[in-house]
């Protein structure tokens, strides 16, 4: 099929209703030659669920099927040729409402499954929806996800693969639902889901044809998760002016065989990656012992070079920038930074190799990066085991404010 509209676009009223569904609308289009265009507007759909699935883990399980199975999807497209053949299928999901004042996905296990399928979803709301808009296999595709209003979701955004130019901006998510994670097994140690507000996940950052990630509003209120992570972008991405909120109190410790890592934006692996102007807010630090967890982070990045983080707020969690591994960037690219009242201002994780971000500033420049708020125990920490000759060159930091740990010999 070439052209098909369900709903009436620029017009109030609502759509079409589906309810007491496995799936709402499905979607696929095995002709590798032929582009199909589908446009849904105003449509409402609800109870869409997978009651099927008779394993200990059903939610785990859901997750891990997301893009196999239609079952459980509001809309499910997929296009069954290679993404690199000519034809493919465009999907737009569009209300004219705006999405504070509708609700349109409600108890619904994915909102939005598009599988090989660009995507255009604007002035949406979804409530109580496990996986919200989640995008797969992305190479050769374009996105615009855009004015949405995501509620009780656990994962809300996902981009998996190399997409095209695509932008992702102006939306709210809060990640509220499951507020103690999603066990995935049984046994020593009980392996953990944890919600993520915006995932990117790229191939390799060499190929990275865009991503804008800006402007959007982020709520994660469980011990663990994360509110926007990018993995192997390049210098076509940008996380920007977006707001995270932290907003889970608890410091003590978990026995959790999955990562407990509750962080605002993350990267692995990226290169060139702009991140600025973004707030990030914890409410970790007034707590009793917030020294008790090490694993609470504004920024953190993790075999990351050449990015640049600038005019950055980061407060109240215990490390307000982390480099695990070489994060080693141009000396002037990270600048303008503000931490406010954290434990450790930036910490330089020794796993596996150095954490460094190499020199900051130069003989002629103060960056301006600043610590304020109550003064941490250190505003620069560094695990070592040997110098590496780096050097942050400000007037914020004086000699005893920087400090480091030599993992061999225990010398600090």
């Amino acid at each position: 099929m070439k052209q098909l509209q369900i709903g009436v676009p620029n017009n109030s009223s609502p759509g079409n209703t589906f309810n007491n569904l496995n799936n709402g609308i499905y979607i696929t289009n095995t002709n590798t030659t032929l582009s199909s265009t589908i446009e849904l507007y105003n449509n409402s759909f609800s109870n869409i669920e997978d009651n099927t699935l008779s394993s200990l883990f059903p939610e785990a399980d859901k997750i891990n099927n997301c893009y196999q199975s239609p079952m459980g999807a509001a809309i499910f497209s997929h296009f069954g040729g290679s993404p690199l053949s000519n034809g493919g299928i465009s999907l737009k999901v569009q209300n004219t409402i705006s999405a504070n004042t509708t609700t349109t996905f409600t108890n619904c296990d994915k909102g939005i499954v598009s599988n090989q399928t660009s995507l255009t979803a604007k002035h949406l709301g979804m409530n109580n929806v496990l996986m919200g808009i989640m995008c797969g296999f992305t190479d050769n595709r374009s996105y615009t996800i855009q004015n949405n209003q995501l509620d009780n979701v656990f994962i809300g955004v996902q981009l998996y693969g190399q997409n095209l130019n695509s932008t992702i901006k102006y939306n709210t998510i809060n990640c509220n639902l499951h507020p103690n994670g999603i066990v995935t097994a049984s046994g020593m140690g009980t392996p953990l889901f944890w919600p993520k507000g915006i995932e990117i996940w790229n191939f390799n950052s060499i190929a990275d044809d865009g991503m804008q990630v800006n402007l959007n509003t982020i709520n994660i209120p469980h011990y663990a998760g994360v509110g926007i992570s990018l993995a192997n972008t390049g210098d076509r991405t940008s996380a920007q002016t977006n707001v995270i909120q932290l907003s889970n109190t608890n410091v003590t410790p978990i026995v959790c065989a999955g990562s407990t890592q509750l962080i605002g934006i993350g990267t692995v692996n990226s290169n060139n990656t702009g991140i600025n102007d973004n707030s990030i807010n914890a409410n970790t630090y007034s707590q009793t012992a917030p020294e008790i967890r090490d694993d609470i982070s504004g920024i953190l990045l993790h075999k990351s070079q050449n990015n640049y983080l600038k005019c950055n707020m980061v407060s109240g969690s215990r490390f307000g920038l982390v480099a695990i591994n070489n994060c080693g960037t141009n000396p002037l690219a990270i600048q303008g930074n503000i931490v406010y009242n954290s434990v450790l201002g930036w910490l330089m994780r020794h796993l596996g190799d150095e954490g460094t971000l190499g020199d900051v500033g130069d003989n002629a420049n103060d960056n301006n990066n600043q610590f304020t708020g109550v003064t941490p125990a250190a505003k620069v920490f560094k695990f070592c085991e040997q110098s590496d000759g780096k050097v942050i060159f400000t007037n914020a930091i004086q000699g005893n404010e920087s400090k480091s740990y030599n993992i061999n010999t225990g010398a600090e």
